[in-house]
């Protein structure tokens, strides 16, 4: 009959010293109450298995060192962890990870969602005030031949122009940044363009 070959354990080890606690256990004075001890990897380290559950929570919950929480600091072998919870418990904790990332997933969605509605409400409330504006600077006749009322008429540097005139405007009664007049996006662009709208539609032309 083959012998099998006797491989040694922690617990065979004459003197024991955890490296994290730095607490020493000879094989002739054993700790009362007894802890348990482990060897998770190749090397010569050695740990109380409460003390090394312990540094890898520790070592997780801090940035600069979640990444290797599961690593030997001597030889750099992953740890394995084996769970004893019962099936129903690890179902749940994956069940609350997972649940964890959604609503993560969900908080950000929402967040987009509003941060868009209210930028494309405030963009729309801008460009609607920019083309009263304009209207009212140069009058309905120029502004007809220029914008026309009918937004899909518009020219594309339209939508640039006139939101930037509210703006302009707030700029220059508070003064936050550069003291550009509001008349800039105003004047800029259209004196180059041509009409958008037909002239005899509007009356320009001699009937």
């Amino acid at each position: 009959m083959e012998e099998t070959e006797w491989v040694p354990t922690v617990d065979d080890l004459r003197v024991k010293l955890c490296y994290i606690c730095r607490e020493e256990e000879r094989y002739d004075s054993p700790e009362e109450p007894p802890r348990a001890w482990t060897h998770p990897c190749n090397c010569t380290l050695v740990a109380h298995e409460s003390c090394l559950l312990q540094w890898i929570i520790a070592a997780q919950q801090t940035p600069d060192r979640a990444a290797n929480a599961l690593k030997c600091p001597q030889c750099g072998a992953e740890y394995e962890l084996e769970s004893r919870n019962p099936p129903i418990l690890k179902f749940l904790d994956a069940w609350n990870k997972g649940m964890s990332r959604v609503g993560r997933v969900v908080t950000v969605s929402i967040a987009g969602v509003v941060f868009i509605a209210i930028g494309s409400g405030l963009y729309a409330v801008c460009t609607s005030y920019g083309a009263f504006a304009m209207r009212e600077f140069i009058g309905k006749d120029l502004y007809d031949q220029i914008m026309t009322d009918d937004p899909a008429k518009w020219p594309w540097y339209a939508f640039i122009n006139l939101p930037l005139i509210p703006l302009s405007l707030i700029n220059s009664r508070g003064g936050f940044f550069l003291n550009i007049s509001p008349l800039v996006p105003l004047l800029s662009g259209w004196p180059y363009a041509g009409p958008v709208s037909d002239p005899a539609q509007n009356g320009f032309l001699a009937r």
